[in-house]
C-alpha cells in the first residue's frame, strides 16, 4: 500500500509548516522538556539512520494487571472492599500493611479470595518486617493447600536500602514464592524525567550487585525485580519514560553480563502532585494518565480514585478507566502501541541516552 504514495521529504514538510505559521519561526514550536532534551513539532523518517524497531518483549500483547489499593487499618473492611473490587474487574489488589501480619491476619484479609486467580501485592510500612510477612503469608498458603507455583504478586518495601536481610528474604522467596517480586526500584514523578530514570536504574544496580556480592545469583534477583513508576500529566513524556526504562533495564543487564531476556516489569501509579482538589478534573486526568501508562507498556496500573474520600463511586470510576482502555480502545492487544511513532521514538531514545549517561557518571 505504501508504494502507492510518493515519499515526502522532511524539507517539504517543514516548508509547509513554515508557510502555515505565517512568519512565525519553526523554532517557536520546539518544546523544552528539560536541559539537553527538547521535542520538535514533528519528526520524520530522515531523523533515524535506521527505522526504529519495536521494544523487545516476550509477549504478543500489551495486557496489564488492573490494580487497586487498600489500607488495612481494618482487615475486615479491607477484605470487603477488595472483594467488591475483584467483582468489578480488578485482578491485582494491593494491600498496605502498616505492621507485620500474622497467619491469622492473612487468612482474614483474604477470606473468600482465591490467590491463584489474581496477583496479590503488599506494600510494607517501616514497622512491617519483610521476611516475617513472607513467612506468615507462606504459612497461610500452606494451611489452605494453595499451589505456590501458580501464585504471583509482590511485597514492596519502600525503603530499599533499609538494614534488612535481603539475602535471606530473597532466598526464601526464590524457594517458596517464586512468582513474587520483592526487589523494587522507584522512579519518582517529582523530579526531571531523566533524573527519575537514572535514580531507578541506579537503585536496581545497587540491589542486584549487593545481592550478587552476598552470593545470590543474578538470575534470582533479576527474576524478583520490578520498577514502581510515578507518572504525571505530561502525556508523551510519560510514554517515553516508561519505554526508555525498558531500554535502560536491558542495557543494565547487558553491562552486568546477565541474560537480557527478562524484560522490565513496571508497575505504575499516579504521582501525588498530579491529583487536583476537583474530583471531575481528576477523572479526566486519570484517563489520559492511564492511557500514557498503557501505551508505554506498564505491566500493572493503579488508577487513583478521583475523590479524596476514596468512596465507592470514585473507586468504580478508577477501575472503569482501565476497562475502557482494554475493552473499547483495545490498547492491550498490540505488543508495543508506541512503536513506529517518530515523535515518541525520538523522545524515548534521547531520554534514555541522557539517563544512561547520568547513570554511568554516577557509578
Amino acid at each position: 500500500m505504501f508504494e502507492d504514495f510518493d515519499k515526502v521529504s522532511k524539507e517539504t514538510w517543514e516548508s509547509k509548516v513554515v508557510k502555515d505559521l505565517k512568519g512565525k519561526p519553526l523554532s517557536s514550536l520546539v518544546w523544552e522538556i528539560e536541559d539537553r532534551l527538547s521535542a520538535n513539532p514533528f519528526y520524520h523518517s530522515e531523523d533515524f539512520q535506521t527505522p526504529p524497531a519495536p521494544l523487545a518483549t516476550i509477549s504478543s500483547s500489551n495486557d496489564w494487571e488492573i490494580g487497586e489499593t487498600f489500607v488495612t487499618s481494618s482487615i475486615k473492611e479491607s477484605n470487603q472492599k477488595a472483594r467488591t473490587a475483584l467483582m468489578g474487574g480488578v485482578n491485582a489488589p494491593e494491600f498496605i500493611l502498616s505492621a507485620a501480619f500474622s497467619k491469622a491476619d492473612f487468612k482474614q484479609l483474604l477470606e473468600g479470595i482465591n490467590p491463584e486467580l489474581i496477583s496479590l501485592n503488599f506494600i510494607l510500612g517501616l514497622e512491617a518486617s519483610l521476611l516475617e510477612n513472607l513467612k506468615n503469608f507462606f504459612d497461610f498458603l500452606s494451611e489452605t493447600n494453595r499451589d505456590n507455583q501458580k501464585l504471583s504478586g509482590s511485597f514492596v518495601l519502600k525503603d530499599y536500602l533499609s538494614e534488612i536481610n535481603w539475602k535471606q528474604a530473597t532466598q526464601f522467596c526464590q524457594e517458596h514464592l517464586p512468582g513474587f517480586r520483592i526487589l523494587t526500584s522507584f522512579s519518582e514523578g517529582s523530579v526531571l524525567p531523566s533524573e527519575s530514570l537514572t535514580n531507578a536504574i541506579f537503585q536496581a544496580y545497587q540491589l542486584i550487585t549487593n545481592l550478587s556480592d552476598q552470593g545470590i545469583p543474578q538470575k534470582d534477583s533479576i527474576a524478583q525485580f520490578q520498577f514502581e513508576v510515578e507518572i504525571g500529566k505530561s502525556f508523551f513524556v510519560e510514554i517515553a519514560r516508561l519505554r526508555a526504562l525498558k531500554l535502560l533495564w536491558a542495557n543494565l543487564l547487558k553491562s552486568l553480563g546477565a541474560k537480557h531476556d527478562s524484560p522490565a516489569f513496571i508497575t505504575v501509579r499516579f504521582s501525588p502532585e498530579s491529583m487536583d482538589e476537583d474530583a471531575n478534573t481528576n477523572m479526566i486526568a486519570a484517563s489520559t494518565m492511564a492511557l500514557s501508562a498503557a501505551i508505554g507498556g506498564a505491566n500493572r496500573i493503579t488508577v487513583s480514585p478521583s475523590g479524596h474520600d476514596n468512596n465507592t463511586f470514585s473507586r468504580r470510576i478508577a477501575r472503569n478507566v482501565q476497562h475502557l482502555l482494554k475493552m473499547e480502545s483495545f490498547i492491550d492487544k498490540v505488543a508495543d502501541p508506541g512503536a513506529g511513532s517518530y515523535y515518541i521514538e525520538k523522545i524515548t531514545r534521547e531520554l534514555g541516552q541522557i539517563a544512561w549517561e547520568k547513570f554511568v557518571a554516577k557509578t
